[in-house]
């Protein structure tokens, strides 16, 4: 056999490690692939289980709450309790327009999805919302056995009974899924009726959504089906039922012969689970594109490192080859001569400076790029800040409260309600761009007649701002801490009328914002503290970050806040209280055109 030349044995050598060092690595990334893949959608399938569990949930507590109101108002009760003083049947034109419009006045924002009924065991019947049918009405409350009925569907005291998909008891037309609450006196918990919040079956479909890849099921603790997006569904809850354990999980499971994950979550509000089912092919459909292309882009690698195999194993061996041709051929003079070319040919340090040079300028770029991103990262929890708070429900409590005030003639509360209403409602807004200066002085004037209402006359105040000045755009929420600050840090000690001037100007294409105070100031400590963090500011930011929110804004972050916006182009200057001072004062500043 013929011996192979030191070339071809090199070559073959650094190929056989090439090939099994790209064979290793495509397996490993198959394997990562098919673990990240499969890892994201079990993720996915809990996500959207826990999604639209929720979505369930709410639109329950939705109709609970519903019901709580229905019973809890004053007029209801006292006209069902009329009613069932009067025992009159079939009295559905005796409830008046009053009644409707209060049940109105409370579900009015889900009429066109809900149908809101009261009725009582003599056959008294009144609803809004859905559509009913008269006929069925009638139909229901002349039967011989409504008051056995009536008495089934009644829930516990003080409790709602949920009730699965059911025939319509008000029209013929579609399954409903209701919840019942008794109308009960509160003093001498009498029972005038009962209300019945109503949703239609076939609106589950626009509640829950999902691709048809995966099987959705919504049925009851009794394995009894309630919606499901699959037409054979009636034959899987059964053996669905059987896989659960606990009130929620993920398991690997054979259905109708198909393996497949479920999914389940039990409803908090009801005995009910919602569950999705996905087929395993569904990951292998995942996985071949995606192994399709590490495959196609391994074997290029490889083509790619047998031609450089090739080439390097002749680079290296060439000049050994040249080196044995020369000293065959040359006397020793020559090969010495020989010897020094070769040396002269392999420049080690010029590649090495190259290199290093190359390298200093991708550590330079990769630190310019590390502080941009971590200015980035920094304006993305400032702004993720001020979307924290989703105040749609304390806007809600607040117009009840509100409601209430206007009711019994206390004007401050309601003054206080509009207040904070309208600083929520400004805090909570999302906004990436800024806000006029006008914004700020409102924001700043409601946060300080609420805490007049809470000092009365012990606070006065005054803003200053020069024609024009509202209009200039600012950063959110700079001014509003500042004057917040002047309350817990300088105030608290002060026995005497505490006073508060706002000033602000435009000057030289530049704004500037003056806030000042009678109150005790910042002390030396203070003072030396608040310079240290200002100077670290970019290495404590996420310190600092976490205790921003309403009442959490503090001097150093606005002034954080200026530094990203403005840059070396923002202005801050403190003056503490000196011996014979009458004010501290806070000043701020930008230009107008940053």
């Amino acid at each position: 056999m013929k011996k192979l030349k030191f070339r071809q044995k090199l070559f073959l050598y650094y190929s056989a490690i090439v090939f099994l060092v790209i064979l290793l690595g495509f397996g490993a990334v198959y394997a990562y692939i098919v673990k990240r893949l499969q890892t994201e959608i079990l993720q996915n399938m809990e996500l959207s289980v826990k999604e639209m569990t929720g979505q369930l949930d709410n639109r329950i507590k939705e109709m609970d709450r519903l019901t709580i109101e229905v019973v809890s108002n004053p007029f209801i009760q006292e006209y069902m309790q009329n009613l069932s003083k009067e025992g009159i049947p079939n009295s559905y034109s005796d409830m008046g327009n009053m009644a409707s419009n209060t049940l109105i006045s409370i579900s009015a924002v889900n009429l066109g999805s809900l149908r809101v009924s009261i009725f009582n065991r003599f056959g008294s019947y009144i609803s809004i919302g859905i559509p009913d049918d008269q006929k069925a009405i009638g139909a229901r409350m002349k039967m011989p056995d409504y008051t056995e009925w009536y008495d089934s569907v009644v829930p516990k005291r003080n409790s709602s009974e949920k009730l699965p998909p059911h025939d319509d008891f008000w029209a013929d037309k579609e399954k409903m899924i209701s919840v019942i609450r008794e109308i009960v006196d509160i003093n001498s918990y009498a029972s005038y009726g009962l209300v019945e919040i109503q949703y239609p079956v076939r609106k589950l479909e626009e509640l829950f959504f999902g691709g048809q890849e995966q099987k959705q099921y919504l049925f009851t603790g009794e394995g009894e089906l309630i919606y499901s997006n699959d037409t054979r569904a009636g034959t899987d809850v059964g053996q669905l039922i059987s896989c659960i354990e606990g009130e929620k999980g993920i398991v690997k499971i054979s259905l109708n012969g198909e393996k497949s994950y479920f999914c389940y979550e039990k409803s908090e509000n009801t005995d009910w689970y919602f569950a999705v089912v996905k087929p395993v092919n569904v990951l292998r459909k995942a996985v071949f594109p995606v192994v399709g292309v590490a495959l196609l882009i391994a074997i290029v690698l490889l083509l790619v490192m047998l031609v450089f195999t090739g080439l390097i194993a002749d680079r290296l061996t060439k000049p050994l080859k040249k080196l044995q041709e020369r000293i065959r051929h040359a006397d020793r003079a020559q090969t010495e001569k020989m010897l020094a070319e070769e040396a002269e040919e392999r420049d080690e340090i010029r590649v090495i400076d190259t290199a290093f040079e190359s390298l200093y300028k991708n550590l330079q770029l990769s630190k310019d790029e590390l502080d941009y991103v971590k200015l980035q990262e920094a304006k993305t929890r400032m702004l993720a800040v001020q979307a924290q708070m989703n105040p749609h429900f304390l806007y809600n409590i607040l117009s009840v409260i509100n409601a209430i005030g206007f009711e019994y003639g206390a004007d401050e509360i309601m003054d206080i309600c509009q207040h904070l209403s309208s600083m929520l409602r400004y805090a909570g807004a999302f906004n990436m761009n800024k806000v006029s200066m006008e914004e700020e002085i409102n924001h700043t004037r409601n946060y300080l007649e609420l805490m007049k209402c809470r000092f009365k006359e012990r606070i006065r105040y005054e803003i200053r701002a020069e024609e024009g000045a509202e209009k200039i755009r600012v950063p959110k929420l700079i001014l509003q801490p500042i004057v917040e600050n002047c309350f817990q840090h300088g105030l608290r000690e002060i026995k005497t009328e505490w006073k508060i001037v706002i000033e602000i100007k435009e000057a030289e294409n530049h704004w500037f914002v003056k806030v000042s105070d009678n109150g005790r100031g910042f002390g030396r400590e203070a003072m030396e503290k608040l310079d240290e963090k200002l100077e670290n500011w970019q290495d404590n930011l996420s310190d600092d970050i976490g205790s921003l929110g309403i009442g959490g804004y503090g001097l150093i972050n606005v002034i954080i806040r200026l530094k990203i916006a403005y840059g070396k182009k923002a202005f801050f200057k403190i003056h503490d209280k000196g011996e014979d001072g009458e004010y501290c004062t806070v000043e701020i500043g930008g230009e107008m055109n940053v």
